[in-house]
């Protein structure tokens, strides 16, 4: 459908469903225009929800469009809403595109861990945990800055937050340590990979 101004974007179900649709075709570009046209066309009257807020992070992050991504995260504590897991968990994957992204991620990742207030209004909401998929999104942003020894960090503090770690997250390990040529670790962590995790280094 046209994304004009008068495409009916006032529509917020609407919006969110054209949203995810652009996501889906990882058109981000297309997505971000339907989320403005939103808010010109609604002139604040209807705000947006977690939902669209969600629907619009994650077509920038499945874009690979970082600034995007944060940019929405910043909008969406001005607005006195909490994001979500999904929300951050797409805020972390999206670092990956950035240079030196590893660091923000890390650093949105120690928020959750912390229980840290995800928006202006947390005293009335609750913190965020973090799962398996935030872990594998922030030490995917590690391999590929090359930072294999906090990628066995954030392995450690899964294990430690008695999170059960997926292929995902051995493979990004193991690609972390290949990129620091760190061999031995990695023929470490496949022979551990066949013992149950506690026995993981």
């Amino acid at each position: 459908r046209p994304l004009s101004a008068s495409g009916g974007l006032s529509d917020l179900r609407g919006c969110t469903a054209l949203i995810s649709a652009e996501s889906r075709k990882t058109c981000w570009q297309k997505a971000l225009l339907a989320w403005h046209n939103f808010r010109s066309e609604t002139g604040g009257r209807t705000k947006p929800d977690l939902f669209l807020f969600g629907a619009a992070v994650s077509a920038c992050e499945k874009g690979g469009h970082w600034a995007g991504a944060v940019a929405l995260l910043r909008e969406l504590r001005e607005a006195r809403l909490s994001p979500d897991r999904v929300v951050l968990n797409a805020v972390i994957s999206a670092f990956a595109q950035r240079e030196g992204g590893w660091v923000w991620a890390l650093q949105l990742l120690a928020e959750m861990r912390k229980g840290a207030p995800a928006s202006a209004a947390a005293d009335r909401r609750a913190s965020v945990e973090p799962n398996v998929i935030t872990y594998n999104a922030a030490i995917s942003c590690c391999e590929k800055g090359r930072q294999w020894q906090m990628a066995f960090v954030l392995l450690r503090q899964l294990r430690e937050a008695r999170v059960e770690p997926s292929v995902v997250t051995c493979g990004a390990v193991l690609s972390a340590c290949e990129k620091g040529l760190q061999w031995r670790r990695s023929l470490s962590l496949l022979g551990a990979m066949r013992q149950p995790t506690s026995s993981w280094p």
